[in-house]
């Protein structure tokens, strides 16, 4: 899903790269919780991915240490947009991936 998102909205093989990435480390902080379902949602336009990955759940998000967690450092240097939310009784990470930062 995220390679079709991704040429769909024109990313070139790096960002779809840096997507790939972005969809592993989501999952890996989400993981890191007590739940055991994920859900990812995609939505693209031109030159940008969206990515939108819950969990069911409550609690403390994102975690205190989340600044200085790999899986962090990651998301932060492969999206453009980056944000933990807790909503709705589930916890999230939403983040965008443009064609702006091809290299």
């Amino acid at each position: 899903m995220a390679s079709r998102s991704a040429d769909l909205a024109g990313l070139g093989f790096d960002r779809l790269e840096d997507l790939g990435l972005a969809v592993d480390e989501a999952a890996a902080l989400l993981l890191g919780r007590d739940g055991d379902a994920l859900v990812a949602t995609f939505t693209y336009g031109p030159g940008e991915v969206g990515l939108d990955m819950s969990q069911p759940g409550e609690g403390d998000w994102p975690p205190d240490n989340v600044e200085g967690s790999l899986e962090h450092l990651v998301l932060t240097s492969v999206s453009d947009e980056l944000t933990y939310l807790e909503r709705d009784g589930e916890l999230a990470v939403s983040l965008k991936v443009s064609a702006s930062r091809e290299s």
